[in-house]
């Protein structure tokens, strides 16, 4: 399978993303609810996408998105700046069908080099505390771990949440 990656200059279909929402969120609610956070209402959150997708958009943002070669959404993940020199990753998802051909990482970099382009400083992420391959994907990029962000896209929209999560950094 073949996976090309593309920015948007302008907000994607639904029909592509609304599937890559559900699943991240769907992913995401049971691992919560086992240390004992509340469910995700996953309609609330993807819907809370699309109130702040220009966010993620140019100039102050980017929204990349992972294809196979069928043109079916496989993969995606998005940007936003968080201060003037500084960016945030939010939602790093790669279907299961996908995983394993480098994709996630390849997402990353993307995320990376625009941040880079953009002038930023500092890159962060937060990361469900136990999504240990997350975390050391993050850290092979050189992301290091650090105290919460007061930006941090859950701990700010959703603080009930805050502590299910690591906070990481990376100095561009």
């Amino acid at each position: 399978m073949t996976i090309n990656l593309a920015s948007c200059t302008e907000a994607p279909a639904r029909a592509a993303i609304d599937p890559l929402l559900t699943g991240f969120y769907e992913e995401l609610s049971p691992k919560l609810v086992s240390i004992g956070a509340s469910a995700v209402d996953i309609p609330f959150w993807v819907e809370d996408f699309w109130h702040h997708v220009d966010q993620y958009l140019p100039p102050h943002g980017r929204i990349w998105i992972a294809r196979d070669d069928t043109g079916l959404a496989v993969g995606w993940g998005t940007l936003r700046r968080i201060r003037p020199d500084a960016g945030e990753m939010k939602r790093l998802y790669v279907r299961r069908e996908a995983r394993g051909q480098g994709t996630a990482r390849r997402l990353v970099q993307a995320r990376i080099d625009d941040a880079r382009t953009m002038g930023w400083r500092h890159l962060f992420a937060d990361t469900f505390r136990d999504n240990v391959e997350m975390q050391t994907l993050y850290q092979s990029m050189g992301f290091r771990f650090i105290d919460p962000y007061p930006e941090s896209g859950v701990a700010t929209t959703s603080s009930a949440y805050a502590w299910t999560l690591k906070f990481m950094q990376l100095d561009l």
